[in-house]
């Protein structure tokens, strides 16, 4: 490894603006089926600053900052990580959180 390797992660890792919105980032409200979003509180990188600003567009979406975490969930929180996948994959008692019906294409 070189410089020229070394230069390159510097570069890879160095903050920078963040680029445009990816169309689904706009369009959250609109997902036909049930979606789950988990990311760290801790996050510094776009996927962190973009759940904040999701959570704050659509409070009722199913996302969760999890605290003491960063980019690496299932690193920093497993026990939490299974928890909410858990929970979220195992149907309520009772039918108010029946599933839609997938798109016909």
């Amino acid at each position: 490894m070189g410089p020229n390797f070394l230069a390159a992660k510097v570069r890879a890792t160095a903050p920078r603006e963040p680029k445009e919105e990816p169309p689904f980032w706009r369009r959250l409200d609109q997902m036909p089926v049930p979606t789950l979003f988990i990311f760290g509180e801790q996050d510094r990188g776009q996927a962190g600053k973009r759940s904040r600003l999701a959570l704050e567009q659509f409070p009722g979406l199913n996302l969760h900052l999890l605290p003491n975490c960063k980019h690496l969930v299932p690193w920093d929180q497993p026990d939490e990580l299974v928890r909410l996948v858990a929970d979220f994959l195992t149907p309520a008692s009772d039918s108010s959180r029946s599933l839609p019906r997938p798109p016909q294409w």
